[in-house]
């Protein structure tokens, strides 16, 4: 999602492969709730399923389920405007909510259900 405009994704089932299945930059406003995010399979473990870097808009991610096939939601250090609540990380050896913006952000990260998985030795 690029450029101004309103966006509002409810109940949707959203898979990425080499790109995150949502990324978000210069949208008016973006709601996404009650949605599956995930990537297609875990090829790609440092493309997070979700991307914001929203500038001057609003984003709203909540309810919503992030599978565990590589990082979760990767906040870009341009987002200042945004609420990240009440979503659920599979358990993950990937981080589930990697925030780089500014401490000056309007910001909620809060009440999501996170669970870290240490990686097996066997595995890359």
């Amino acid at each position: 999602m690029n450029g101004e405009g309103r966006v509002v994704m409810t109940g949707a089932d959203i898979k990425g492969n080499i790109a995150p299945a949502i990324d978000i930059e210069n949208c008016t406003s973006v709601t996404i709730t009650g949605c599956n995010i995930g990537k297609a399979n875990n090829s790609w473990p440092d493309i997070p399923n979700a991307r914001i870097n929203n500038k001057n808009g609003t984003v709203m991610i909540g309810n919503c389920t992030f599978d565990n096939n590589s990082k979760g939601i990767e906040i870009g250090s341009d987002a200042d405007n945004f609420s990240i609540t009440n979503n659920i990380f599979k358990p993950s050896s990937y981080e589930s909510i990697i925030d780089n913006s500014s401490e000056k952000a309007y910001k909620i990260i809060n009440n999501n259900l996170v669970r870290y998985l240490e990686k097996n030795k066997n595995t890359k």
